[in-house]
């Protein structure tokens, strides 16, 4: 069950050095961190991985007319009070290039009247979301803000800038691009306007003439990122309209089933030949969301999702699946040592089947992906996940290939 690719790689255009274990002395001056992002999951990965890893987040320099930019804006060097509380909020003005402001009409708060220990980053509690309307003028943005310590009256301020593109339509893959490859890197610089000129080179690969319930993680990844970007299910649309080719046409036809699998009616008003074409996908076997998974493909929705976001959520479910297939470990052999098999294999074997694929795509993954590592150590050391679960995690943490056992392993 292997998501897209098998390749290692590193963090591109990222912040390294933002969060340490021992920080700043608290007091030695406020400082900030004005981060634009277009990368959705940095909550999770700002809390769910451990404070000695220092966080990936990755800038945005370019966003399309109406894509959604988070201003995450991360401070260090607060004051507290006498109960170990933090007051910190910022004004944020944006200059549009057409030399017009728009100004947030209240403050957006950091923490407030919140007991931290001020030796740590502190995250924010909001975060600022920005789009462009119709009308408004393409080009670079400045994005200003204005922090304010209100215990030790301190004001600092930051800013930067992103470039909002003349257009919001698809762009052609660069040449030579490797398109499993963008796909599985996606999550660390996600790119919307090549997410469909990446679907039509798949397309057109060998792995595209696969049967439905074989396509888990490119529907997982899909579904992710039209549900971050809604804008570009117009495109989807236009392109499935306007193709000729019967495997592109079939595979947007099963990304655009699944991602509206909720919606029975969707496509009804559209011509006959596309039509029948998301009527054929929905008669095909498209894995489906489930707490107890009865086929791998639904394993991989999660790491689709992962893949297209970076968020913590995919991870925990694929560690429920373990905890809950734990107790199954073992049926497999006990199956295969059957004088009389029955033809189908029976539930419990194949959940044992499946814990072992979500034990093996978790350690695969934390070898080559350093969030999926640091996510995982965070749920082992967790005083709530179970002793079984823990042992499980540390056995999927240690994993390293077959092929190469001496390769250290990610770090």
């Amino acid at each position: 069950m292997k998501p897209l690719l098998g390749l290692a790689f590193a963090f591109a255009a990222v912040l390294v050095g933002l969060r340490a274990a021992e920080p700043a002395t608290a007091g030695s001056g406020l400082g900030v961190t004005l981060l634009l992002s277009t990368q959705y999951a940095h909550t999770d990965i700002f809390y769910h991985t451990p404070s000695e890893f220092p966080p990936a987040f990755t800038r945005a320099d370019e966003i399309a007319p109406g894509q959604r930019l988070d201003v995450v804006v991360i401070a260090r060097g607060y004051a507290v009070d006498a109960e170990s509380q933090a007051n910190v909020s910022y004004e944020l003005t944006i200059h549009k290039p057409d030399g017009t402001t728009l100004r947030l009409p209240n403050r957006v708060t950091i923490s407030e009247k919140k007991r931290v220990d001020p030796r740590h980053l502190l995250f924010p509690l909001n975060v600022a979301s920005f789009s462009t309307n119709p009308g408004d003028p393409a080009g670079e943005y400045r994005f200003e803000i204005a922090v304010r310590d209100e215990v030790n009256r301190a004001t600092v301020s930051d800013s930067a800038r992103v470039r909002v593109s003349d257009s919001a339509d698809p762009l052609p893959l660069p040449a030579d691009t490797d398109v499993l490859r963008f796909l599985s890197d996606y999550y660390l610089r996600p790119r919307p306007r090549l997410a469909l000129a990446a679907l039509t080179a798949f397309s057109q690969s060998p792995y595209a003439q696969r049967k439905a319930d074989g396509h888990g993680t490119l529907l997982g990844f899909y579904d992710r990122v039209l549900i971050d970007n809604p804008w570009l299910l117009p495109q989807f649309l236009t392109r499935i309209l306007a193709t000729k080719d019967e495997s592109e046409r079939r595979i947007l036809a099963l990304v655009l089933v699944y991602a509206k699998r909720n919606e029975p009616n969707f496509g009804s008003d559209l011509p006959r030949a596309v039509k029948n074409a998301l009527a054929a996908a929905r008669k095909e076997t498209l894995p489906l969301p489930s707490r107890e998974p009865t086929v791998v493909g639904q394993l991989d929705l999660q790491w689709g999702a992962f893949l297209a976001s970076g968020r913590f959520t995919p991870i925990t479910e694929l560690v429920a699946v373990v905890e809950n297939y734990l107790p199954y470990r073992g049926k497999l052999e006990e199956f295969k040592k059957l004088a009389a098999k029955p033809k189908a294999m029976p539930l419990e074997p194949m959940k044992d089947v499946l814990l072992s694929s979500a034990l093996w795509s978790l350690g695969s993954n934390a070898y080559q992906q350093k969030l999926v590592r640091y996510y995982l150590i965070g749920i082992e050391r967790a005083p709530e996940t179970t002793p079984a679960v823990k042992s499980a995690l540390r056995e999927a943490l240690a994993w390293q290939p077959k092929e190469n056992p001496s390769a250290p392993a990610a770090k």
